[in-house]
């Protein structure tokens, strides 16, 4: 170098000068100095301007390799950013891409169940190679697999406008079969450190390359292959660059190596990893420059002052880098929260069916009940009302009655089934069932009080109709007394000539055999009892004849007067007799009745009750 170049000519001069200063005079040692002095002037020269070279070329350099540095970062940078570009953080697009992926999942389970590879089973929705949207979107609503209740296909869990938004997320423009059938293939995602081998067998196959944490592989067979040798399972796979080969997905231990990834997961996947290494490749280029602009006696001015230019590139690629890390944060808490919400959205729809079945069932139900209530009650209270005034007809009574009885039963039929379905929903606290809860009991109180109305009109009706009956029928047998009295036949002589070829009395011939005694209304509710099979000789005899059973045991007398009577026989408890004449009361005001012993034919006077 020229620092040794001096050296030496300094050494090379001073030996000299040793020599001539023994041979020579004073004189000429002074000029061979002077010379040796001049050269090593000039050779200092000349060695400050090769060192001022190197450094200028040196800092150059260094300057050269930090812009390249930078090119290199911003370049990096455009291409994560294309990778994150289609990751989106609007909840509408992230939630049409949870949409596909459900979607996607539905097909799979349709293509076991119908038997069919994807290719056969989409056919119905291509056109000229392209996916249409129309038949797209026809075909996922009536996919048993999409449905709310599988068994019985009517309500698909996805409206149109979300089934359309799937479909976009495939493609902005148009859908390509081969891009839609691109969904169905099997992925994995490296989770630990792997080898890809040649073979199926770990013994013997030999290593195709390493695989990569959160490296993506496509599979390439439909199921994974037991290698009996190792007990391992193992699958076959295609790696980003085309390689093909074995990896194992689990060891013996249980160490996951790879495990399926779903396609919306695939991207997530890519994205993360081409944001962690941009940040890892902004800390490696600052690190760099960094020592760039420090050389081993400390900073280089003219670098540092050059690098420095560097920074506003270097702060603009960490804003963008921060940005993407933002992007990439929202979207994936994002789609952790909509993939939450679409893992219950078919439970949610099953619910929200059930309680709109149910909503729909009690309204139908309480429409049908209303107009019975406002039209059946008050007319039951207004015949109620005419009770004292004995205005009201049976046929009213009839009417009001049945009306009352189907009202009712409409009633009691809506509370138990409003019971029933409140006691499905009784213990849930929120969704769609729980407002369930609310109308229920809202239609509930709305015919407490119409119930408990209804009920007791009914009974009055009931009771009414029962003493008119009863005043009907006590005024067709007095009737029918009478005229059978004024015929002068005995009961089987009158029944026969009222039946004529008959087996039994028509319900007109007694009422043409009373005449104009009693309205033809009053003969008819007298005899409603016997209207579909007609009257029997017994009926006619216990219309007729009254009889009583003794209850109590009683002396039967002579005479209607219990003073002046002799006992003709004791009445034993059970036993029956046969009224002879209406009961009346004698002087001490009991009840006295002329009767028959069914047993012995003895006749005579016998009180209802003892004095």
């Amino acid at each position: 170098s020229l620092g040794r170049a001096l050296t030496d000519l300094d050494r090379l001069a001073m030996s000299r000068l040793s020599a001539r200063y023994r041979d020579s005079d004073h004189a000429s040692e002074k000029s061979i100095l002077k010379e040796v002095e001049d050269m090593k002037v000039e050779l200092e020269k000349w060695h400050k301007q090769l060192e001022d070279l190197e450094v200028k070329g040196l800092t150059q350099k260094l300057i050269q390799e930090s812009f390249e540095l930078v090119d290199v970062l911003e370049k990096k940078l455009e291409r994560t950013e294309e990778v994150v570009a289609p990751l989106s953080d609007d909840p509408q697009d992230v939630s049409a891409m949870v949409f596909l992926q459900a979607i996607v999942q539905a097909l799979q389970r349709s293509f076991v169940r119908l038997g069919q590879s994807p290719e056969t089973a989409v056919t119905q929705m291509i056109h000229e190679d392209k996916v249409v949207e129309e038949k797209f979107v026809s075909a996922m609503r009536a996919l048993q697999e999409l449905q709310v209740d599988e068994s019985n296909p009517s309500v698909c869990l996805f409206s149109e406008e979300e089934l359309k938004a799937a479909y976009r997320v495939c493609d902005k423009t148009e859908v390509t079969k081969s891009k839609f059938l691109d969904y169905f293939k099997a992925r994995y995602v490296c989770v630990n450190l792997v080898t890809m081998t040649d073979q199926p067998a770990v013994k013997g196959s030999k290593t195709i390359k390493k695989l990569a944490v959160h490296e993506i592989l496509e599979a390439l067979g439909s199921e994974a292959q037991k290698d009996e040798a190792s007990g391992l399972l193992r699958v076959k796979v295609r790696e980003k660059d085309g390689k093909e080969g074995y990896v194992t997905l689990e060891s013996i231990n249980g160490t996951t190596f790879i495990k399926t990834i779903l396609p919306h997961q695939v991207m997530m996947t890519t994205v993360e990893v081409a944001v962690e290494e941009m940040a890892e490749a902004l800390t490696s280029t600052a690190k760099q420059l960094d020592s760039k602009m420090r050389g081993n006696n400390g900073p280089l001015p003219d670098i540092k002052a050059e690098v420095t230019k560097l920074r506003p590139r270097i702060a603009q690629v960490q804003q963008t880098l921060n940005g993407l890390k933002k992007k990439v944060s929202t979207a994936k808490k994002l789609l952790a929260e909509i993939e939450e919400k679409e893992s219950t959205r078919k439970q949610e729809a099953m619910d929200r069916y059930e309680a709109e079945r149910m909503i729909n069932s009690a309204k139908d139900l309480m429409d049908l009940v209303r107009p019975m209530i406002s039209e059946v009650i008050p007319a039951a209270e207004s015949l109620k009302a005419a009770d004292t005034t004995s205005s009201c007809t049976i046929q009213e009574l009839v009417k009001s009655q049945t009306a009352l009885e189907n009202l009712y039963q409409a009633i009691v039929d809506l509370r138990q089934k409003l019971d029933a379905d409140k006691r499905y929903v009784k213990y849930v606290t929120s969704g769609p069932l729980a407002q369930v809860w609310d109308t229920l009991n809202g239609f509930l109180a709305e015919i407490w009080n119409p119930e408990e109305d209804c009920q007791k009109l009914l009974y009055a009706v009931q009771d009414r109709r029962k003493k008119v009956t009863s005043d009907a029928q006590k005024a067709v047998s007095a009737a029918l007394r009478e005229a059978a009295a004024k015929d002068g036949s005995d009961v089987e002589a009158l029944f026969d000539k009222l039946r004529k070829e008959n087996s039994s009395i028509p319900i007109e011939a007694l009422r043409d055999f009373v005449g104009e005694a009693l309205q033809a209304s009053e003969v008819e509710l007298g005899l409603e009892n016997y209207s579909s099979c007609g009257f029997s000789k017994l009926s006619l005899t216990l219309l007729l004849q009254d009889y009583m059973r003794c209850i109590r045991e009683i002396s039967m007398t002579s005479d209607f007067e219990v003073k002046t009577a002799k006992t003709v026989k004791k009445l034993i408890v059970g036993e029956y007799v046969k009224v002879l004449e209406p009961a009346k009361n004698d002087e001490q005001g009991m009840m006295r009745v002329r009767c028959q012993a069914l047993s012995d034919l003895s006749e005579g006077w016998v009180s209802f009750k003892g004095s």
